[in-house]
């Protein structure tokens, strides 16, 4: 049988009405087993889990209501959960190198978005010079680019493990890389970098 929203009806004799009405209670229930913990026991009524189904199209705006959805994301290729803000703003939640590369290794390039639109990108430059260089944030198509870069650390490497330390000096930064100044040069010196932005 199928749920009967209009069941009963003033005019109904209960005899009549009665499969509908217990059918309708035996939907309600199927529909609450769903994720959910069932009438009845401990926690009842609270999620088990929650499930989101793949959406076509995001969500349309409502301004001053915030939503949370299931959507395919142009950057990993995958669906990722999205929220959505008060303005209309999309961001992903779940986003990040792992979407697309489940085991990165040791001083490898990553990167995560998060759910206020914040980008963090992160790597590792090794063979530094003496003077002024620059180094490019990767790029690909599972990579974010940032519209804005707000800040870059820097923290100095040496895979050899003798370097009694060196200076790295941050100049300037863009949206696609930044320049440093490096006091010393070997092979085995270099320096992880965290860079966020937007």
């Amino acid at each position: 049988m199928v749920y009967s929203p209009n069941i009963p009806q003033p005019t109904d004799k209960p005899q009549n009405s009665q499969p509908l009405i217990l059918q309708n209670f035996q939907d309600i229930n199927s529909l609450i087993n769903v994720n959910h913990v069932g009438f009845d026991v401990a926690n009842a009524g609270k999620h088990n889990l929650v499930e989101f189904v793949v959406q076509t199209d995001p969500p349309s705006v409502t301004l001053a209501e915030v939503k949370l959805y299931n959507f395919g994301d142009a950057i990993t290729g995958i669906n990722e959960l999205f929220i959505q803000n008060a303005l209309g703003n999309e961001y992903s939640v779940t986003a990040s190198i792992l979407s697309t590369d489940i085991s990165p290794g040791n001083n490898s390039n990553g990167w995560k978005a998060d759910a206020t639109g914040i980008l963090f990108k992160w790597g590792f430059i090794d063979n530094v010079i003496v003077g002024i260089d620059t180094a490019d944030f990767p790029v690909s198509a599972f990579i974010p680019v940032f519209a804005q870069c707000f800040t870059v650390l820097l923290t100095p490497y040496d895979s050899a493990g003798v370097s009694t330390g060196f200076d790295l000096v941050l100049y300037s930064m863009t949206n696609t890389g930044f320049t440093f100044y490096s006091s010393a040069s070997s092979g085995t010196l270099g320096f992880q970098y965290l860079a966020i932005g937007f």
